[in-house]
């Protein structure tokens, strides 16, 4: 539940707002105070200066969350976009590699559609029916997929490629 509230820009949007407001309700109260007691010449009583000293420390304390807050919005909205372009440059590398280890290990077209339904994690019935052929037909697909690049499971097959995929993250950042 807590990540869900984090989550919620319209609610971090009226705390911010509500900070604000209570920014300028107690600047504007201690600007006030201030101006009355100089302006008539009235010393403060022990409890009207601590009051005071308190107004004053939350404007300070506020105008300082509100300062970090905004920050820390800032780097959040900087790391999601640069969070989105990794992504993006992982996808289009990743697309890459796919495509050149197909070329490299000579899979046929009817190869290279039920190696990519493969890592998409679809069922052997599934890419049958997708593909509108047999399930035996796809399983020997898939059995030349995992002969020509030299696994013998579906798993290896995965794994070929996200190790890859892994080590393009690690060299992208």
């Amino acid at each position: 539940m807590r990540r869900d509230l984090r989550r919620n820009t319209k609610l971090v949007g009226w705390l911010f707002g509500s900070t604000i407001v209570c920014f300028t309700f107690f600047s504007l109260d201690v600007a006030n105070d201030l101006r009355e007691h100089l302006k008539l010449g009235i010393a403060y009583s022990g409890f009207e200066l601590m009051h005071l000293i308190f107004e004053g420390i939350s404007v300070i304390t506020l105008g300082g969350c509100m300062f970090l807050l905004f920050d820390y919005l800032e780097r959040l909205r900087n790391s999601e976009q640069e969070a989105t372009e990794t992504l993006t440059a992982l996808r289009s590398d990743f697309d890459g590699l796919l495509q050149q280890r197909f070329e490299q290990w000579d899979f046929s077209s009817a190869e290279r559609d039920v190696a990519l339904l493969m890592l998409r994690g679809l069922s052997m019935t599934e890419i049958a029916d997708l593909r509108e052929t047999r399930s035996g037909t796809v399983k020997v697909q898939a059995h030349n997929v995992f002969k020509k690049s030299g696994v013998n499971s579906r798993v290896a097959f995965t794994s070929l490629f996200m190790e890859e995929f892994i080590d393009l993250g690690v060299a992208t950042k």
